[in-house]
């Protein structure tokens, strides 16, 4: 149990020394953040922290969004470590459509108007050749799949839902929240 203690805060000296100052879901906390040289294809991060986090969190860093996208055992020797990627995109989803009455018409019937309700998400993109959806093997010429926090922003996309990414509309053919706090968005090209 010294031990423990002992380590405690050891890791706590550090955290003082050269830890970095980030927030974990709109918190200001302080954190150790290094270079994850296991992956190749992203920009990812080992965070390390006193503070306990989970799949899906969202960290601020270096002027930048990224999520814990590794699943956490909890603490680990003294302190919370997981896996960060960088969210280099900000999808604008339209995921539903307001109508209102503008006006009548000369018989008397209403004139509506109907405006588009977005939801702004962060996400990293992903291009698979083959996909399993529904039970269905697909293959996904020109899909692609982006990744986001399973958070309040991301709570009502949906598979139809629409977007645009790199002046190419994507329609969204499946969703899938199997990795708890992630959403992985599957599109393909509307």
């Amino acid at each position: 149990m010294e031990i423990n203690k002992t380590a405690t805060q050891d890791f706590s000296f550090l955290l003082r020394e050269i830890g970095q100052e980030i927030k974990i879901n709109d918190q200001s906390e302080t954190a150790i953040i290094t270079k994850n040289t296991y992956t190749n294809d992203y920009d990812d991060r080992i965070l390390s922290t006193l503070i306990p986090v989970q799949r899906g969190d969202m960290i601020e860093y270096n002027n930048a969004n990224w999520v814990v996208y590794s699943d956490i055992a909890g603490e680990q020797r003294f302190k919370y470590k997981a896996q960060i990627r960088h969210l280099p995109h900000t999808l604008s989803i339209q995921v539903d459509t307001k109508t209102e009455v503008v006006g009548e018409d000369s018989l008397g019937r209403p004139i509506t108007e109907e405006t588009p309700i977005f939801t702004d998400v962060d996400c990293y993109a992903q291009q698979n050749s083959v996909m399993t959806t529904e039970g269905q093997i697909r293959l996904v010429n020109g899909d692609i799949i982006f990744t986001t926090a399973d958070n309040e922003q991301a709570k009502d996309i949906s598979v139809n839902d629409t977007f645009e990414f790199n002046g190419t509309v994507y329609q969204i053919y499946a969703v899938d929240r199997t990795d708890l706090g992630l959403i992985h968005i599957n599109a393909e090209v509307n």
